[in-house]
């Protein structure tokens, strides 16, 4: 009987020890795809923005997400001015993307997702170069008075 719970012991031993293995691989695994979340003040309204500063983060972006509430976002930074086209790869519902220039909104577009997820989306190319881009809830960026011109408080 001893015999047989000191194995059953070492059993749940092994068992636990494989379990704790396996959530730190997984935690390791998604590690660059865990982001920095801030506050972006536009006007009275505050948006908690999740920041893609890494290449990964940015290729990744929000897809494969299903929803985002009005108070959030994504913001990209990107490591110098440039024209950075953008798509709707693995969307599930559509955005408004933000073009923002030291500060200053360039551009606005509203992308919706392919119809058809087995379809290539295809990229909106903006006019202007810019060094963020801003992604929130279609319809967002007019509720929140975003249009060329307009000056972002970009967080720190």
């Amino acid at each position: 009987m001893k015999t047989m719970l000191t194995y059953l012991n070492i059993r749940r031993g092994l068992i636990l020890v494989s379990v704790v293995f396996v959530m730190f691989a997984a935690w390791l695994l998604l590690a660059p795809h865990r982001v920095a979340s801030k506050e972006l003040t536009i006007g009275s309204r505050v948006l908690h923005v999740d920041m893609a500063t890494t290449e990964a983060q940015r290729e990744r972006g929000l897809g494969g997400r299903t929803s985002m509430t009005n108070d959030q976002g994504m913001l990209f930074v990107f490591p110098e001015r440039g024209v950075y086209p953008f798509w709707m790869k693995d969307m599930q519902f559509p955005l408004d993307i933000v073009w923002i220039d030291h500060g200053t909104v360039t551009e606005v577009a509203t992308l919706e997702p392919p119809a058809n997820a087995a379809k290539q989306p295809q990229e909106y190319m903006p006019k202007f170069p810019a060094d963020h881009v801003l992604e929130i809830n279609a319809d967002q960026a007019k509720k929140l008075g975003l249009a060329p011109g307009t000056a972002i408080q970009l967080p720190k």
